[in-house]
């Protein structure tokens, strides 16, 4: 009766081990590399303006983008398709529309909530708005 209790003591010590192990496990996620900041230079308020991002993913594992927002409804950013495959690249598009408030240095930010590390990538639009 001894021995079949601490054999079954030993198995259910074995899977609680294995269990704790498992959530250690670093999960691996993709890297993105891309250009953080784009300057447009000058633009007259009421002009509109598209430039592009370029995102790379240099892993093996798929980008899957959640979210793109933008810092002002003057920005606004566009993307063809969410996922990005395996050592290949993507364009974000953002059209830029500035408003007569905005005239002066500008600097808008893209935050790009993905399944990378970091979760969140930062874009800037810079330039300078005139009348």
């Amino acid at each position: 009766m001894s021995f079949k209790f601490n054999k079954l003591y030993v198995l259910f010590f074995l899977i609680i081990l294995n269990q704790i192990s498992c959530k250690n496990e670093k999960i691996i996620k993709p890297i993105a590399e891309f250009e953080k900041k784009i300057n447009f230079g000058k633009i007259r308020y009421g002009n509109k303006l598209t430039k592009t991002f370029n995102i790379k993913n240099t892993s093996n594992e798929n980008i899957k983008i959640y979210d793109i927002k933008s810092s002002c409804g003057c920005a606004v950013p566009k993307i063809d398709d969410s996922i990005i495959l395996p050592y290949s690249s993507k364009k974000i598009k953002v059209e830029y529309s500035p408003k007569e408030e905005d005239i002066g240095m500008v600097n808008q930010t893209i935050i790009i909530k993905a399944n990378t590390e970091p979760s969140f990538l930062v874009l800037y639009l810079e330039g300078e708005v005139t009348k």
